[in-house]
């Protein structure tokens, strides 16, 4: 069984996408050299041949009891992958919840938990001649969710775009772009919420308790300076709100503010 093992190494080494906004990703919709993923919603993790062993972003190995379905899998794999432990039938919150450190015992859902390679990153060379390795993967990747659109628009909260002669680069890089699909709505305000004392909001707004359908949801970006004053002691009774998912209790997930709901 493997510990919380940590390789500093996969921190460093991994390629990260630049986010963009929906009105800049229309440029690279029918660009030919630019092609399109799903951008899954699940959670990071490099699959490391040489320690046998998933890791996090942060290098952290994810406990092979937890996963053991995948570990079986990919212990006979040599190639190193990037890619999603993701699954289109659970949310954010379940997937990492299956993944805590602090679990003992597998969760009740794990066999429902996949893992999707998206990249090859010491195969070398162009996108073009990574994904290669990827298509001739015998195990499922984002290049078979390309075109399967049933699956893709599961549990997928954007896109990803890929520069086809690019190469893979440590640290955030041009040549894989992302952006991620908002949802808009409308919500009630309950109370204005002051700053913590030692926080970087103190005496002034934190966030704006809402209410979402039968629940409540914090509010707690977006605002401008001179909001965040004025709203401390004068709320606005409605304001409207973007979210990327809900979460398994129906609360919106990453809120934040976008204006007054006039």
């Amino acid at each position: 069984m493997i510990k919380q093992e940590r390789n500093e190494s996969v921190a460093r080494s991994i390629m990260r996408p630049t986010e963009i906004s929906e009105e800049d990703a229309r440029i690279y919709e029918d660009n030919p050299r630019w092609e399109s993923y799903p951008k899954l919603n699940g959670v990071f993790a490099r699959w490391d041949p040489s320690r046998g062993a998933f890791f996090s972003k942060s290098g952290v190995a994810f406990k092979n009891h937890l996963i053991p379905h995948l570990y079986r899998k990919y212990e006979m794999f040599n190639t190193t992958f990037d890619g999603e432990i993701w699954s289109p039938e659970l949310t954010l919150q379940q997937i990492c919840g299956a993944l805590s450190h602090e679990r003992d015992e597998p969760a009740p859902y794990y066999k429902q938990l996949l893992y999707i390679p998206f990249d090859a990153p010491y195969f070398g060379g162009p996108w073009t001649n990574r994904r290669i390795v990827l298509h001739t993967h015998p195990e499922p990747t984002i290049i078979a969710l390309q075109y399967s659109p049933d699956i893709s628009q599961a549990n997928c909260d954007g896109k990803v775009f890929r520069y086809l002669p690019g190469i893979y680069q440590r640290g955030e890089s041009g040549n894989i772009l992302k952006v991620k699909f908002w949802k808009d709505c409308e919500v009630d305000v309950i109370r204005a919420e002051l700053g913590t004392p030692t926080s970087l909001y103190a005496g002034v707004l934190g966030a704006l308790r809402c209410k979402f359908n039968n629940t409540e949801v914090s509010v707690g970006t977006g605002f401008s300076h001179a909001e965040r004053i004025e709203f401390a002691t004068n709320p606005p009774d409605r304001i409207k709100i973007k979210y990327l998912s809900l979460s398994q209790d129906g609360i919106p997930l990453n809120p934040s503010y976008t204006g007054l709901d006039l």
